[in-house]
């Protein structure tokens, strides 16, 4: 995860600088911001993240409910995928995405794609108690697509093979 940072410009008050628009905290440019502590995520619009997880549980469940095996090389993704196998529970059919592997690809994944991850303690120094990034991406909307497309290729109906 670490490999994945970027060194932060900040503003007088602390807030990170966005490396796109250079104002300070929120803007256009706020792919997440993700408090690691308790697993949340916060931005104008979390629909992006929200329907990133949806979309992954619906291509999880063949994996879980059938027993699939994932054969692809993305080893948090891999983690997620034995996660939701080993809590998924027929009588509640739902399936289970472990929130810091998730949290941890959606970092690495948005960073590969050209957004910048940003530790906001490395920021601000306020110390903040619990341990937040930001993720600036030039155009948010093309990142959480390129992820889909992703999940797509590495999560193929395994019916399909």
């Amino acid at each position: 995860m670490e490999d994945c940072l970027d060194e932060p410009e900040a503003s007088e008050e602390g807030m990170p600088l966005c490396p796109h628009c250079g104002e300070p905290g929120d803007c256009d440019h706020v792919l997440v911001l993700l408090d690691r502590t308790y697993n949340e995520c916060f931005n104008r619009d979390t629909s992006g993240v929200d329907s990133l997880r949806y979309h992954l549980e619906g291509l999880l469940r063949p994996y879980v409910t059938e027993g699939f095996l994932y054969t692809g090389k993305d080893k948090l993704l891999a983690g997620i995928v034995r996660h939701a196998g080993r809590n998924y529970l027929p009588t509640e059919d739902s399936v289970d995405i472990d929130l810091d592997i998730f949290h941890d690809w959606l970092l690495e994944q948005a960073a590969s794609y050209g957004a910048r991850v940003i530790d906001l303690d490395d920021v601000s120094g306020m110390g903040y108690t619990s341990k937040m990034y930001v993720v600036y991406a030039e155009d948010v909307y093309a990142v959480f697509e390129k992820m889909e497309t992703y999940i797509d290729e590495e999560l193929p109906d395994p019916e399909e093979k």
